[in-house]
């Protein structure tokens, strides 16, 4: 739930530090306070569950540090690994380079946010 004269935000990126950076310094410049972004990250059910969980940890503290550089307040920033949880797809092939591609889009990291708008 969002309260008047604040924003919320969901996006998902792809893996482009230039991206994640232009988004870092779009959020700092829209909001005169950042209150909150949590950002999530995601694995595909390939390989074990702790290297998973690990990889999405890194995934998502990745896109921490790329929206710090871009200019968003670290303490304003929570990040979180998932692992293979929460699938946007479940593929059917066999094991090969169809499933791989198959299982794309549940490696992720999802950014979400509430901000305070800058007032005039």
């Amino acid at each position: 739930m969002v309260s008047p004269g604040e924003t919320a935000m969901k996006t998902q990126i792809t893996h482009d530090t230039a991206l994640m950076r232009s988004l870092g310094l779009a959020l700092a410049k829209a909001a005169s306070e950042v209150q909150m972004i949590a950002i999530t990250g995601y694995t595909d059910r390939i390989g074990a569950d702790d290297y998973n969980q690990d990889l999405s940890q890194r995934r998502a503290e990745a896109v921490r540090a790329a929206l710090i550089a871009g200019g968003v307040p670290s303490t304003a920033i929570m990040a979180e690994g998932r692992g293979e949880t929460a699938p946007r797809v479940a593929c059917t092939q066999p094991a090969g380079d169809a499933l791989i591609d198959c299982l794309a889009p549940n490696r992720r990291v999802e950014i979400s946010g509430v901000a305070q708008l800058a007032r005039k």
